[in-house]
């Protein structure tokens, strides 16, 4: 089963994604969920904003806090010739 969990189809190798197991602990007392948070085994490196995504740089700036100097964060657009996510480049597209 754990050979299931963590085996990723060869086409989405590009992402370099890294995929762990952590114990579940106490959940978040006010949405319930659980976290794992970030320490030098778990470190978030990049973050990328999907197209149809509003959230704004400065939003995502204001939740990365202390550690948005050590982020990379882009806006994905679709591409315009292929079926691809790509990223946007045109800063107008992606409000401050």
């Amino acid at each position: 089963m754990q050979s299931l969990l963590v085996t990723k189809y060869s086409h989405w190798r590009y992402e370099q994604e890294v995929r762990m197991f952590v114990e579940l602990t106490d959940p978040d007392p006010e949405n319930g969920l659980h976290f794992e948070e970030f320490s030098s085994d778990l470190a978030l490196v990049e973050v990328i904003v999907g197209y149809k995504s509003e959230i704004t740089q400065s939003d995502l700036n204001a939740a990365l806090g202390s550690i948005r100097s050590s982020v990379t964060t882009k806006k994905a657009r679709l591409s315009f010739q292929t079926y691809r996510v790509v990223r946007q480049r045109d800063p107008s597209m992606w409000p401050a």
